[in-house]
């Protein structure tokens, strides 16, 4: 799956304005969409094989670390080694019981 960049421009945009959110949960979500922007180009804009770690790859609360993949419809995963990691982007969704 391709990194739709104009959609993450679009939530740093939204999370720079919404008063909703703390200053640490704006500065967290727009460093995390860095990162994983970052690291999108270097991979062609592929996400299928990206992780996001924590706490390697994002020192502030991991609250804001599971905030950021609830927005991008990610995994977050306990690991082995401690921590934990973001995958499967675009891959969490609700569940609808009839």
């Amino acid at each position: 799956m391709k990194l739709n960049y104009n959609g993450i421009r679009d939530y740093q945009s939204y999370w720079k304005e919404c008063d909703n959110l703390t200053r640490e949960q704006r500065e967290g979500l727009i460093q995390l969409s860095n990162e994983l922007m970052k690291r999108a180009t270097e991979k062609d804009g592929e996400l299928d094989e990206i992780t996001l770690l924590y706490p390697e790859d994002f020192k502030g609360s991991h609250r804001v670390f599971s905030e950021f993949a609830d927005c991008m419809n990610a995994y977050v995963s306990i690991r082995e080694e401690g921590g934990s990691k973001i995958s499967g982007w675009g891959c969490h969704h609700e569940v609808k019981v009839e």
